[in-house]
């Protein structure tokens, strides 16, 4: 070989690729401005129970205190049984990020019948009593009663009954 086309080592000036050239070492493939990359092997969500174990206390002392032809749902969005009527987002606001702990409804007829919202302590802050306002106008404004249960670790079935068919006749 001649020696002008010869190249030494010395004489090649090292530049580093743009990093979106580079090589991804994890995957073995071109990292390109626009390509997706995968999803972290990581999860990022997990189930949960539905009830707390004093939600699900109360819910059995409740099945047992409601009237026969009165289901139970749980955590239901505030917008599932209140509508919007002026379709406002004023209107839809207030009740789109809000949820109920319990309602009843007339199984045949499918009416929502009564509201319950168990109350922990948590209910007492003066935030948490301003929503819990608010939620009980949109009701009592929807012709839905509402019943507020203070949060035990025990519940009475008789007492609970004559609680909830009172709240009902409302």
């Amino acid at each position: 070989m001649s020696h002008t086309n010869q190249i030494q080592q010395s004489q090649i000036k090292r530049v580093p690729l743009p990093s979106n050239l580079r090589r991804n070492t994890t995957h073995d493939k071109p990292s390109l401005p626009l390509q997706k990359q995968p999803l972290p092997a990581q999860k990022n969500f997990t189930k949960r129970k539905l009830l707390t174990e004093t939600e699900r206390k109360f819910l059995l002392c409740l099945m047992q205190a409601v009237p026969v032809g009165i289901a139970i749902v749980c955590k239901v969005g505030l917008w599932g049984v209140v509508e919007n009527i002026q379709n406002s987002l004023s209107g839809w606001n207030k009740i789109s990020q809000k949820h109920l702990d319990f309602v009843l409804y007339d199984a045949p007829t499918n009416e929502v019948k009564l509201v319950i919202e168990l109350d922990d302590p948590s209910h007492l802050k003066k935030k948490a009593q301003q929503r819990d306002s608010i939620k009980d106008d949109i009701l009592n404004d929807a012709g839905i009663p509402i019943l507020r249960v203070p949060a035990s670790q025990t519940y009475d079935v008789n007492y609970l009954r004559n609680r909830v068919l009172s709240a009902m006749l409302q």
